[in-house]
């Protein structure tokens, strides 16, 4: 994977694009999970490939598909081999900064550009022209991407924008009145301009950033201290962090930690020998 970084006027709207040569190993194949992650993702591949949706059975092929948020675990499968995969991250508010459409009717849909979008058959002779050249790739769809943005007349509604920012910085356990409050809206303004401006309700981008910040805890805990973990993160007990999680990410914590304590002994053994 390689992360390239989209040009000054976009990075209000853009946090990174991540490239991915998805090569010919069979593991490309297998199904893959998809976790809520609290911001949007377009996905442009360089060739057509068909993406399953094993959830609710519906099968994509278009070269550009947009994530809208998720509120759970998903599961996809696709033929992409020798493929080449371009993943847009945008920052929080900034698909509905860019398209103006509101981000409820992409909830948990992988959507096809070309249904909410106009011309995006124009952007595939470029795509193809610059290809194998990934900077100039990346061009193309910065400078794409960019035309859009002049052409927007709307903006994430900056109340929104500082309530996302406080959610992060509190791990998503700020409380969901005091932060109303503190943005100055009413409880059914901020819950109808949340999901119509970012895709979900806030309590529930709240319980996605809390998960997100736990998963990252997890990877770099030495033991899983269940009790310091449920103080930390506030939750009622072990039973609800476990369900909460797997909702998620689709196992345990101890799931994870597992994992993450065989690479760092792996990554040790790596060390000892080259040192031999």
């Amino acid at each position: 994977m390689e992360l390239y970084y989209p040009q000054p006027a976009l990075q209000h709207l853009i946090s990174c694009y991540r490239v991915i040569n998805f090569g010919s190993n069979p593991a490309f194949n297998q199904p893959w999970m998809v976790s809520p992650s609290g911001y949007n993702t377009l996905t442009i591949l360089i060739s057509p490939a068909s993406v399953l949706d094993i959830g609710r059975g519906e099968n994509m092929r278009a070269r550009i598909r947009f994530s809208g948020q998720l509120d759970g675990v998903r599961h996809f499968s696709s033929d992409v081999c020798l493929n080449t995969g371009i993943f847009v991250e945008f920052k929080p508010g900034a698909a509905y900064t860019l398209w103006g459409i509101p981000q409820q009717n992409f909830t948990n849909r992988w959507t096809e550009a070309d249904d909410f979008l106009p011309n995006t058959s124009s952007l595939y002779n470029p795509l193809d022209d610059s290809y194998p050249n990934i900077k100039k790739t990346i061009a193309v769809v910065d400078n794409w991407l960019l035309e859009q943005a002049l052409r927007s007349k709307k903006d994430c509604r900056k109340e929104l924008m500082a309530a996302m920012q406080l959610i992060k910085e509190s791990n998503g356990q700020i409380d969901i009145v005091q932060l109303r409050n503190h943005v100055g809206m009413t409880r059914a303004s901020f819950q109808n301009h949340f999901k119509e401006q970012v895709g979900v309700s806030p309590k529930m981008y709240s319980r996605i950033i809390r998960a997100n910040a736990l998963y990252k805890d997890v990877l770099q805990m030495d033991t899983l201290d269940w009790q310091q973990i449920i103080h930390d993160y506030k939750f009622f007990d072990q039973a609800h962090l476990i369900k909460d999680f797997q909702h998620f990410f689709g196992h345990s914590p101890s799931h994870f930690f597992e994992q993450s304590q065989f690479a760092k002994d792996f990554s040790h053994l790596l060390e000892d020998n080259s040192n031999k």
